[in-house]
């Protein structure tokens, strides 16, 4: 029986411990924090395909969207999961454009993709208030996923068949040697070892591989001005009903239904306003100016309880998933991916299938960590 140690237990670390656990192996799940209860517990996972590109990804993606429902209608479709489609639209001239063409493009590759009217969008969606010159676009294929529910259904399959989960409340490191790597040490000074190692980090990716001489090629999540954060803004608590049933893309904003009831809020133009040293006075301010614009979005959405969180999310630099052997450290792999919500049980399918038979998974070709390798001059 071959002795698996993964760290991270977020969406990603937890469906390949269900998968390898399952397969037989002895599986040792490690994070710092309860499984689930950091990045998956707070992103937006929006599942879909709807920018992914090029084809490839987009392709595998899709691919993505229909594992997962494969994998729910095994666990009968639960509540976690929600496949209630995507819904978006744009105004200006330049946004009514770019979303004309996307719709065009996926379209083109057999990607479900509706244009609806004003009046449509809001016959599938009531609450919401959508200009009349809007050009909306419907994706009935899309959902997304409470995470922190998700994961905790994963680790829950993977301990049933015989998995372990350490929750150390802390960091680990990664000790290594010329063979590779010979432990996690544990922040108590308790050593776990195994015959293959899996770094499922996310953005912590990085510094976890760093002094093990790996140098990946993901957003640092923790620098000044990272990329990696964003903000993430609950309208609404426990028990409040949610005014819309989908993801919702209107112009500057992100919204859907939150775990509980009430919306939960995005926004790319004020992500980039925050790092992991934004303090919490700032948070506030930009979750105001979320709640304004889903005001506009959805009349009469104030006087409910609001609270302001940061969401640091893996971003490997090209956008793409990095997965595979470590060529540096040949019984460790890697998986880490910005959409790890969409690929993760994809993901862990292929991943699970190299790490226990030993052969490379074609799909999986264009993500590996090599393609970043350059060649010296001669």
């Amino acid at each position: 029986m071959r002795r698996i140690v993964i760290i991270g237990a977020g969406i990603i670390g937890a469906t390949l411990a269900t998968r390898l656990a399952g397969a037989g192996a002895d599986v040792t799940l490690v994070d710092a924090r309860r499984p689930g209860a950091a990045t998956s517990a707070t992103s937006l996972a929006w599942l879909n395909a709807n920018q992914k590109l090029p084809r490839h990804y987009h392709d595998y993606s899709v691919r993505a969207m229909h594992e997962w429902r494969e994998l729910t209608d095994g666990f009968g479709r639960p509540d976690w999961y929600v496949p209630t489609g995507g819904l978006s639209w744009a105004e200006s001239d330049g946004g009514r454009h770019a979303l004309a063409e996307r719709l065009d493009r996926l379209r083109d590759w057999g990607y479900p993709a509706v244009e609806l009217t004003p009046r449509q969008a809001v016959e599938l969606e009531p609450a919401l208030h959508v200009p009349d010159t809007a050009l909306v676009a419907y994706f009935p294929g899309e959902g997304y996923v409470h995470g922190g529910p998700a994961v905790d259904t994963f680790v829950a399959h993977a301990q049933a068949a015989g998995a372990r989960v350490v929750v150390t409340g802390g960091d680990v490191v990664v000790e290594a040697g010329d063979a590779g790597v010979s432990a996690v040490r544990l922040p108590d000074g308790g050593r776990l070892d195994a015959d293959v190692y899996v770094c499922c980090a996310g953005w912590r990716t990085g510094r976890l591989l760093e002094p093990v001489g790996v140098a990946v090629p993901i957003v640092p999540g923790d620098a000044p001005g990272s990329s990696a954060p964003c903000v993430v803004t609950r309208v609404g608590g426990h028990g409040t009903v949610s005014p819309v049933t989908r993801v919702v893309h209107p112009p500057g904003l992100s919204l859907r239904p939150a775990l509980g009831g009430g919306l939960q809020l995005e926004a790319g133009d004020l992500n980039d306003l925050v790092d992991v040293h934004t303090t919490q006075e700032d948070l506030d301010r930009h979750g105001e100016t979320l709640l304004r614009r889903a005001g506009q979005v959805i009349p009469g959405l104030g006087g409910q309880p609001v609270e302001n969180v940061c969401c640091v999310r893996p971003l490997p630099v090209d956008g793409h998933p990095l997965t595979g052997w470590l060529p540096t450290l040949p019984n460790t792999y890697l998986v880490v991916s910005h959409s790890g919500m969409t690929l993760a049980p994809l993901l862990a399918r292929h991943a699970a299938a190299e790490i226990l038979d030993g052969t490379a998974h074609d799909e999986l070709a264009a993500y590996r960590l090599t393609r970043f390798a350059t060649s010296e001059p001669a």
